[in-house]
């Protein structure tokens, strides 16, 4: 048994990919983020021996990778985020940015790919190509460079949350052994014209939703588009950013604590910059931090708690409407009765007004007001 950790993007579920071709059912893989790689890694660690393990498109903090160096563990680390190139002072660690060869970007599945093909693990075909460098086109966000012929590498994006994880992963290896890895089918044509016009409609609403915020980290002043989002993170924070030129990054905030960076300007590097100060990392142009899901609990809270005057306030009216409901009522009960007995009454008028929307307006005119009940 075989086990890989890897990351939960498309980026991270091409490393399973890959892993499910080579080791079959013989690998049990757990997708991990930021927040819980060090966790998952640590407890295995510390409960299981003499299994072979790899770490993919993810990275762990220094002072576990110092740990398992110690133990000179059976482990493999493969990832490409630069935030992580401190690791590389491990044999068994290997982070690259940037491939040697064709001067590229390089990806977790990349990686992945070349050290299963150096370790006799896995053999080089032009179908897995295609399938490993159409992953790295989107996580590099190359396919925007591509134009038309990048499309397909974003769409394969798209399937991913169509399917779900685990379908997925069935319809790539199923379109890898057919050699068909570089075209859809029919029903997933259709799925993916559906999902666009949803991307479309989502990115609108969010765009009329979206706040500016500056915020200064490490002396240096941003400009930030922030928005609440909980899905279509990459295509939401690319297209507002290239909608809003004026901004440097847009903040997307999930409900679920993590938080996504996205940029297009060449000149900022959000994993460095920005999300490895808030306890995450990632790429230049894309990267993603955590935040405690206790704050979105105080927010909900906040806004729904009534400030305590207003509440005192409230209630005070509350009881000043009753009384005159209750009075009222009894007004117009015994006015027949009241009306004609000269003896007891005199001209008075009473008009009653409260607010608005909170009670009908109650006009009495007529001559039937006692004195004794009703002093002037």
């Amino acid at each position: 048994m075989n086990k890989l950790f890897t990351h939960t993007d498309l980026d991270g579920i091409g490393c399973a990919v890959l892993a499910k071709i080579v080791f079959g059912d013989n690998v049990d893989i757990s997708y991990c983020n930021y927040d819980d790689i060090d966790k998952k890694v640590n407890n295995f660690f510390n409960n299981t021996s003499n299994m072979e393990y790899h770490i993919t498109d993810i990275s762990i903090n220094e002072e576990l990778a110092a740990k398992i160096d110690h133990a000179k563990d059976n482990c493999v680390l493969l990832d490409h985020h630069p935030t992580a190139f401190g690791l590389n002072k491990y044999d068994w660690c290997h982070v690259i940015a940037l491939d040697v060869e064709t001067g590229l970007k390089t990806c977790g599945t990349e990686l992945y790919y070349k050290w299963l093909v150096e370790n006799s693990y896995l053999s080089r075909t032009e179908t897995l190509d295609t399938f490993v460098e159409t992953v790295r086109d989107y996580d590099t966000w190359r396919w925007v460079e591509l134009g038309e012929a990048g499309m397909f590498a974003k769409q394969l994006n798209d399937l991913l949350y169509i399917y779900g994880r685990d379908g997925f992963i069935d319809w790539c290896i199923d379109r890898i052994n057919l050699d068909m890895i570089h075209e859809f089918d029919a029903f997933a044509q259709t799925l993916l014209s559906y999902r666009q016009k949803d991307i479309d409609s989502y990115i609108e609403e969010k765009n009329k939703q979206m706040r500016v915020k500056k915020i200064t980290i490490d002396s240096a002043l941003w400009t930030c588009g922030v928005v609440f989002a909980e899905r279509f993170f990459s295509e939401l924070g690319n297209r507002l950013s290239d909608m809003h030129p004026e901004l440097d990054f847009i903040v997307m905030i999930g409900m679920d604590g993590k938080i996504s960076y996205r940029t297009t300007k060449k000149h900022i590097d959000l994993g460095k910059d920005v999300a490895k100060v808030f306890g995450g990392g990632g790429h230049p142009q894309a990267a993603g931090s955590y935040f405690k899901t206790d704050l979105v609990e105080k927010l909900i809270d906040d806004i729904l708690t009534v400030p305590e005057k207003e509440e005192k306030e409230r209630h005070a009216h509350q009881k000043w409407v009753d009384y005159v409901k209750i009075s009222a009522d009894s007004i117009k009960e015994n006015a027949e009765s009241i009306v004609g007995s000269e003896k007891y009454l005199k001209d008075m008028t009473v008009s009653i007004r409260l607010y608005p929307d909170e009670l009908p307006e109650i006009n009495v005119d007529r001559n039937f007001h006692p004195e004794k009940l009703f002093k002037m």
